[in-house]
Parts: C-alpha cells; structure tokens; sequence
C-alpha cells in the first residue's frame, strides 16, 4: 500500500445479537478523533468502518478519502485485506442492503427515502 495513505478502523463497540445494545447510532467522540488524527498525517485517509448496522456517518464520510463499509467481518475479516490490497485481481461488487440515515431526525427511513445519504441500493456495480 502507499504510504502516503492511512488506513483506520473504526466502529461500534462489540455486542452480542439482534440490534445492538445501544441506541447510539454514531461513532464513539474517541473513534472520531483516530479519522481527525489521520488527517493530520497529510495522507490519504481511509476509514474501514465495521458495525452490524447503518451509523450516522455523514461527518465521518466528509472527513476520509475512502470509506469501506465493511459490517460484521468476523473470521472472514481477510476480504476487507483483500477489497484494499486488490488481492489476485479481487474486484468488489456490491449493493447496499438498507438505506443509510442522514442524521438520527431522519429515523425511522424508509429504504426508498429521498433524504437517505445513501439509498437502498446504492454500490459499485451490478451483479
């Protein structure tokens, strides 16, 4: 990778099931501060963000160069390794399957809403 690019990880704290165990839709003030910390660097910044749902991401999204939606990896966290480094020629596909909200007044969004930062559906390519 160049190294005229930082990479940061960043997300929801850990739970167990369903819907998380907290209604903070939002990264953490100190997740937040990793993305400003980045920037500083004068390098391309690059924000993996992993959670089990959509997060109130517009500012974190202004802030980075590039931003990996990556939700729950698990065992197979290698694929975001593989999406970044473009491991054996990877080429990603993809579409979102909820709409992401704008701001928490926005909540509950429909999947089809016009005020959606990204619309249901939105991704690289079709299948």
């Amino acid at each position: 990778m160049d190294a005229n690019i930082a990479v940061i990880v960043v997300g929801e704290q850990p739970y167990a099931e369903f819907k998380g165990d907290t209604d903070q839709l939002w990264l953490s003030e100190r997740h937040k501060g990793y993305i400003d910390s980045c920037k500083q660097l004068n390098k391309a910044v690059v924000v993996v963000l992993i959670s089990g749902r959509t997060l109130i991401i517009e500012e974190d999204l202004n802030k980075s160069d590039a931003f990996i939606a990556s939700w729950l990896p698990g065992s197979e966290g290698a694929g975001v390794a593989d999406f970044l480094f473009a491991v054996d020629g990877f080429s990603p596909v993809g579409k979102s399957p909820y709409a992401w909200p704008k701001s928490f007044a926005d909540l509950p969004l429909n999947q089809f809403d016009e005020n959606a930062l990204f619309p249901f559906g939105f991704g690289l390519s079709d299948y």
